[in-house]
């Protein structure tokens, strides 16, 4: 069992790095390159890092799905950090108190994505919606309900889930905690880290360029 939870996890982070890499490929290749300084660019800079906090983009094209959208993402950036200190041999202060967040960042991550799959399937009937982003959120919905499992009701042994953990990460095959849900678990946060979209990671990057762009267009209007 742990050759074969290795083996995925590490075929999942190969297709991870390939794609960011080959992301980062493209948009470097598609004049990605920031304008020069000024107070210009600090403008776009500040006004693109509001859009991508608040997802505003999101709400002028489907203020219906906004909320469940934003409640999953900084969920999820909590769970994620949360789960840090599996990483770590010393855990440091606020890995810990992200770790007592981490079990109520769950429980939205699972309501937002419930909200999400409802939205989805009920009000809007699939129309914007494919098939891969559906199967992407039902994946990461069964993960959180996995975690969720994991940590109140099938709980695991945390130091042998960290050992296992830091074996991966530093080639030693380890074997998993004495859990029947813990691979699972396992499998399909991998298989999610496989499947994410690569376009999240430039998206700071291409909504600066594309703020840029807007301001030196209105600038253009009104001269």
């Amino acid at each position: 069992m742990a050759i074969l939870l290795a083996i995925v996890a590490y075929a999942a982070l190969l297709v991870f790095y390939v794609g960011v890499t080959v992301r980062f490929l493209i948009y470097i290749r598609g004049d990605g390159s920031p304008a020069p300084g000024g107070k210009q660019s600090i403008s776009s800079i500040l006004l693109a890092i509001l859009d991508i906090f608040l997802l505003r983009r999101l709400f002028n094209a489907n203020p219906g799905i906004w909320p469940g959208s934003w409640v999953f993402h900084i969920s999820f950036i909590l769970v994620f950090l949360g789960h840090l200190r599996f990483f770590f041999y010393d855990v440091p202060r606020w890995m810990i108190v992200l770790a007592q967040i981490k079990p109520y960042a769950g429980v939205a991550l699972i309501a937002s994505l419930a909200y999400i799959l409802i939205y989805r399937l009920v009000w809007e009937r699939m129309k914007y919606s494919s098939i891969y982003n559906l199967m992407l959120t039902a994946t990461i919905l069964l993960l959180g309900l996995t975690g969720l499992f994991l940590a109140q009701y099938f709980r695991a042994d945390i130091t042998a889930a960290k050992n296992f953990m830091m074996g991966i990460f530093s080639f030693r095959i380890i074997a998993p905690p004495q859990n029947w849900l813990f691979p699972l678990h396992f499998l399909l946060a991998f298989v999610v880290l496989a499947f994410l979209p690569t376009h999240i990671f430039t998206a700071p990057f291409t909504t600066i360029e594309s703020r840029r762009r807007q301001e030196e267009t209105e600038g253009l209007l009104h001269d």
